[in-house]
């Protein structure tokens, strides 16, 4: 592990294309500004030539660093994040999703947890069961790793190290070798495959483990997706939801018993609920004077 002294830290956020999903980096990064005041906030973007008119002009008042990368062949819209290594300008920092709101001034627990690790998410090593509807047995065979990591990479860590270096070029290796075994369409967008079995793939290939919470102590992320009684405020740090403990994965999804959660951040899975995505972003919004926007236009 490499030792950085007083290292630089910050957050990490990705726009590509439309305008819609540099909007929503801006709300995301706002937000993370707004609990986590000494931490620095980068944009990478490809908001230049055809897309210049994607980048609004406030964003250089919001991100303390703008970065803009060429798109390689094979890596589309969240694909990205397996590029960001060399474009990253701090020592350490958290990749955060453009649809998540950080929720709390509680970060400094989650970069303590997280800061024991050069590379790492929230999630579970796996070697058998079913993931994004493939067999993990057969593909942690087919790929040669011992694991894959299951979790959601909508928020994850990593310092400027050999061993995150390391997990980036894996996985982007696995990308161009293995998207047979390991490549699965995200969110139904023809061309793009979701990262996160890749990303997890390559945490097994090289020993590194994921971080783990209860739900008692408040995990840093948690998602919408099958969510109930959704409530946030960023003003009175209020960020509760209640997710299926368990369930019978049929057409259908029917919850037998539901947790209640209390995440640093909350990630919005297709922007729903809608009403609670829009109530958010227009409070980081009037905070630091930037203009609304209609996400749902």
């Amino acid at each position: 592990m490499m030792t950085i002294s007083d290292p630089s830290q910050g957050y990490i956020f990705l726009a590509t294309g439309h305008r819609k999903y540099f909007e929503m980096a801006i709300s995301a990064a706002m937000s993370a500004k707004w609990m986590d005041p000494d931490k620095k906030v980068c944009l990478i973007h490809d908001g230049v030539g055809a897309n210049a008119s994607s980048l609004p002009d406030y964003a250089s008042d919001i991100f303390d660093d703008l970065v803009v990368f060429e798109p390689e062949d094979g890596f589309v819209g969240v694909m990205n994040k397996m590029l960001i290594y060399d474009l990253c300008p701090y020592d350490e920092a958290f990749f955060v999703d453009g649809d998540c709101f950080v929720m709390k001034k509680d970060m400094d627990r989650h970069w303590a947890k997280f800061g024991r690790h050069d590379f790492t998410f929230a999630g579970e090593p796996v070697s058998n069961g079913s993931w994004y509807g493939f067999d993990i047995a057969k593909a942690c065979t087919d790929a040669q790793v011992p694991y894959l990591v299951r979790g959601n990479t909508g928020v994850f860590f990593f310092r400027k190290s050999d061993t995150a270096r390391t997990v980036f070029d894996t996985a982007k290796t696995f990308v161009r070798e293995k998207p047979a075994i390991l490549g699965v369409t995200h969110q139904n967008r023809a061309g793009q495959y979701s990262d996160e079995p890749f990303l997890g793939a390559a945490m097994g290939a090289t020993g590194v483990t994921p971080v783990s919470y209860t739900a008692a102590e408040g995990s840093i992320m948690v998602t919408t997706l099958y969510a109930r009684f959704c409530k946030g405020d960023l003003e009175s740090e209020i960020s509760q939801l209640k997710k299926p403990s368990s369930g019978l994965p049929t057409d259908r999804f029917w919850a037998l018993k539901y947790v209640t959660h209390s995440p640093s951040i909350m990630h919005f899975i297709g922007l729903k609920p809608r009403k609670l995505f829009d109530k958010l972003s227009r409070q980081a919004r009037a905070r630091y004077g930037v203009p609304d926007y209609d996400f749902f236009a």
